[in-house]
């Protein structure tokens, strides 16, 4: 998947230098990801990302799951440290509002 990234990204080039480097690549990440895990068992990141909005999900995944510091994230998403951080309040907010036996109130 790397590999197929690396060079969607490269074929690419002159668009991705008019955009945030970091930002179009990971864009591009994401969609393989997103075609991938259509045929891939579930794993605990996945459900990050089957359970709520793409942003919030990939601020929490990259954050919480890959330890990067809210600004080193930004950086990557192509955002602004304040818009990340909103993103994980979101995703806090989701997670809390679902708990473990889904939506709040839910039977």
């Amino acid at each position: 998947m790397v590999e197929l990234v690396l060079r969607r990204t490269e074929a690419d080039w002159a668009w991705v230098l008019r955009d945030d480097p970091a930002a179009a690549t990971w864009r591009t990440l994401r969609e393989a990801v997103t075609l991938a895990r259509k045929d891939a068992p579930a794993s605990p990141s996945d459900g990050l990302h089957r359970s709520m909005p793409e942003r919030p999900a990939d601020a929490a995944l990259l954050h919480e799951h890959l330890g990067l510091a809210p600004a080193d994230a930004a950086a990557l998403m192509g955002l602004e440290e304040p818009a990340v951080r909103a993103h994980l309040k979101a995703a806090h907010r989701w997670r809390a509002d679902r708990g473990p036996a889904g939506p709040a109130g839910a039977a």
